[in-house]
């Protein structure tokens, strides 16, 4: 670069002298000897910073390496019959995996590599789909087919489950008694072709090559179910020809993707369960009407309703004290919680009117010796606070009181009336 820009600048040159008959050839070359020097300046200084930039990037790529080495998560490899997404093993990143059409995810289907340099969730596998034949178990509720012949059915029970078939619910009636005479073979032949004088015997997914090239089906319930935390479904499992089927049980919905129990949300229906005048509380695997009623009149004292979860008390008598030290309102509230949920966790807050200032007091007045505590969270917030798990299915009644006290005026009382309802199942 330098060399041809020098060399432009003397040919410029001569051909201005020689066609100006110019006669100040020194001062030329003075100026050209300017230029090569400012030029050669120039190139010193690019190369010092190329070498100083190389340096830099290679002090970036040792950076690099070494964080590599020192934050990386093991390899995983891809579950049969699924792919990996994802190639990064530093910490912070993910990979997802993914089943083939006719199977589905076992496990994880996305997983972090943590601080430790291990993967969180469980281990990925492909599992082939459920499948149902029109022998086994689709019935209808009201009869039992036999050989192509309808009966009245006389066994019980009859199960009622929701299965998935291209995304879309489908009821089925599973009788319970005809689980166990499921046509799940014990051993069938298997697929096998001869090649160069070598037999090669392979089964389908969902079995296991026995010898005498002969298919035993896998028992996958029984296989999972021996670690809890590998379960391959949450409440029940049934074993299926080459597969297996989730059931779960009256008031949920299996979600295909995930083999969970989804609660059903009875009350968000288009159709409220609830006669009127009654709330329609959603539970964990059912529901509840409640029509909360206002104390009987007692000493000079009643409450009128306000709402369907309010009750409020009438003026007093002149000097009845009994009237006046009765609370002012009740309120009424339903938490619906799962069968040993870990504790401690807060279910419940409670906010006291500004106006009041310090002057308030809360405490368990009913319901004592549950588990349950109320603890000051702020200067006009309260809790109501679960340290224990509770175990169902149970109902149980908790009544917290509010009381103001200021000297200047006639203690206040508000009733806060808490009912916890305890499924039976933890999901």
């Amino acid at each position: 670069m330098k060399s041809i820009l020098l060399l432009n600048i003397i040919l410029h040159l001569l051909w201005f002298c020689n066609g100006q008959a110019c006669s100040e050839q020194q001062e030329a070359l003075k100026v050209l000897r300017q230029v090569q020097k400012l030029l050669t300046e120039h190139e010193a200084s690019y190369l010092r910073g190329l070498r100083a930039l190389n340096q830099r990037i290679t002090q970036l790529k040792d950076q690099l390496l070494k964080g590599e080495t020192k934050e990386n998560c093991p390899r995983l490899n891809a579950p049969r019959h699924g792919r990996i997404l994802g190639g990064k093993l530093k910490v912070g990143h993910e990979i997802h995996f993914l089943c083939d059409p006719g199977y589905r995810l076992v496990g994880s289907e996305t997983r972090t590599c943590q601080k430790n340099q291990t993967w969180s969730g469980e281990p990925a596998l492909c599992t082939e789909s459920a499948r149902f034949n029109n022998k086994g178990i689709l019935q209808s509720p009201n009869e039992v087919t036999t050989e192509n012949k309808k009966t009245p059915s006389t066994l019980a029970p009859i199960c009622s489950i929701l299965i998935y078939n291209s995304n879309s619910p489908i009821r089925i009636f599973v009788d319970m008694n005809s689980i166990e005479t499921l046509p799940i073979n014990a051993a069938t032949p298997a697929k096998c072709s001869s090649f160069q004088g070598t037999q090669h015997c392979t089964c389908d997914p969902g079995y296991l090559i026995q010898p005498g090239a002969l298919c035993q089906d896998v028992d996958e319930c029984s296989m999972f179910h021996r670690n809890a935390e590998a379960k391959i479904c949450v409440h029940e499992c049934i074993n299926t020809a080459g597969s297996y089927l989730c059931v779960c049980p009256e008031g949920y919905v299996l979600d295909p993707h995930h083999n969970t129990c989804q609660d059903i949300d009875e009350c968000s229906l288009e159709q409220n369960p609830c006669p009127g005048g009654s709330l329609c509380v959603n539970l964990y695997g059912g529901f509840v009407c409640v029509q909360p009623e206002c104390p009987k009149p007692k000493q000079n004292t009643s409450y009128v309703k306000t709402s369907v979860q309010q009750c409020e008390k009438s003026p007093c008598l002149m000097g009845s004290k009994s009237c006046l030290e009765a609370p002012r309102s009740i309120s009424f509230h339903s938490i619906s919680l799962q069968s040993q949920l870990p504790a401690p966790r807060v279910l419940f807050t409670m906010s006291a009117p500004r106006s009041l200032g310090d002057n308030q007091r809360f405490s368990i007045i009913r319901g004592k010796g549950r588990g349950l505590e109320v603890r000051q969270a702020s200067r006009h917030r309260w809790e109501l606070v679960l340290n224990k798990p509770l175990s169902g299915p149970a109902e149980i009644q908790v009544d917290v009181e509010m009381a103001e006290t200021s000297s200047e005026a006639l203690p206040g009382k508000h009733i806060f009336s808490v009912t916890i309802y305890v499924s039976k199942y933890p999901f």
